[in-house]
């Protein structure tokens, strides 16, 4: 099967191309030809947040929608529920369904990520025709 693995039960031998036309949602397609990401997803008995690179929020477009309520070490964000939901909507808007895996990491409380600094949307600066982004981290 080229690029693409299909399992639909007893159709599982057809071309992808006829399952598709067959089923317009199957149960399993995974397209190994694209590369799969790994995020970790911490929690503690109280909340949970999702890993996610600072610069992966910046090229999404949401830096700026994330809550003072997620956390960050300078190079992901650890963002609470509300907020990875806005991430993964970003993800589907933009047409890039999510091929990936994450990996679960429960701690007891409190979970390490609580003592990270707050997580500031950065504020845009608007000078000479250029629009600069300030990223803003400080502790709450």
């Amino acid at each position: 099967m080229s690029a693409y693995t299909a399992t639909l039960g007893d159709r599982a031998d057809q071309k992808p191309a006829l399952v598709a036309a067959s089923y317009p949602r199957p149960s399993t397609l995974v397209m190994t030809s694209v590369a799969m990401e790994i995020y970790t997803h911490h929690a503690d008995s109280r909340h949970s947040w999702l890993q996610v690179p600072i610069t992966e929020l910046f090229r999404l477009g949401v830096a700026h929608k994330i809550s003072p309520y997620s956390y960050t070490d300078g190079t992901y964000a650890y963002l609470n529920e509300e907020d990875t939901v806005t991430f993964w909507w970003a993800r589907e808007a933009m047409s890039q369904p999510c091929p990936c895996e994450i990996q679960l990491r429960t701690t007891a409380d409190p979970s390490p990520v609580r003592s990270l600094d707050r997580f500031a949307a950065p504020k845009a600066e608007n000078g000479a025709g250029t629009i600069k982004i300030v990223a803003v981290f400080d502790s709450m």
